[in-house]
């Protein structure tokens, strides 16, 4: 995933968060019924790559998408049968660093 960033191929980013995703739900049964099919529809839906986050168990789902896709993947998410929860789009940065003491 590191190489996908630096290199900016989102594709190859979606590819190891899914992966990643995949391993944690098939090694550690960390995921649940419904962050599977949540992530399923994500990525029908046309997301890049999808994993999950927090405490496990199903806590919550990111998603990584193209910036001009994100209107619509949020459109489609939000349709019956199933609506998702609250969504907070972020873009990606830099991550936070330690600096030398002032």
């Amino acid at each position: 995933a590191e190489a996908a960033v630096a290199a900016g191929d989102a594709p190859a980013l979606g590819e190891a968060m899914t992966g990643s995703y995949r391993s944690a739900r098939d090694r550690y049964e960390i995921s649940c019924p419904e962050l599977d099919a949540l992530i399923a529809r994500g990525l029908g839906a046309g997301a890049l790559g999808a994993r999950i986050a927090g405490a496990g168990f199903g806590g919550c789902a990111l998603f990584a998408l193209e910036t001009e896709r994100l209107d619509r993947w949020l459109q489609q998410m939000a349709q019956p049968p199933d609506p998702f929860g609250p969504c907070w789009p972020v873009r990606p940065a830099a991550p936070a660093a330690v600096g030398e003491a002032v």
